[in-house]
């Protein structure tokens, strides 16, 4: 994956050493989300844990499809980008999760918890 800081680029709800990651999906027509809410009382799974019910919580159908991110408006969300419309989309996103689930296995990664649990100012 290939994360940078540009007008058009959307925060993550991860980050590598401390700092957010952004990506760049302006090329990208007609973005939908994939959005999975987390609750309150997921804080005390480790940050593999949260993929992985995230990825229950897909694979059980638990999950909205936006124009947007709802990481950005409200806590407790997590979404990921519909870039690959063709075929299954729980397919397609389970395969994002997973690649963020091993970026975090190998510590090059990890969930902004602040981001994700606390209140937006």
């Amino acid at each position: 994956m290939v994360f940078y800081k540009s007008r058009a680029s959307t925060r993550t709800i991860f980050m590598e050493n401390g700092v957010p990651i952004f990506e760049d999906h302006s090329s990208v027509k007609d973005l939908q989300w994939m959005s999975v809410r987390i609750r309150n009382n997921d804080q005390h799974n480790t940050d593999k844990e949260l993929m992985d019910l995230i990825i229950e919580r897909i694979q059980s159908g638990t999950f909205t499809i936006t124009p947007h991110a709802m990481h950005h408006q409200t806590r407790f969300h997590v979404s990921f980008p519909i870039v690959e419309k063709s075929g299954s989309l729980t397919a397609y996103v389970i395969s994002l999760v997973k690649v963020w689930r091993q970026d975090i296995v190998a510590k090059l990664v990890s969930v902004d918890r602040d981001y994700l649990f606390e209140p937006r100012h």
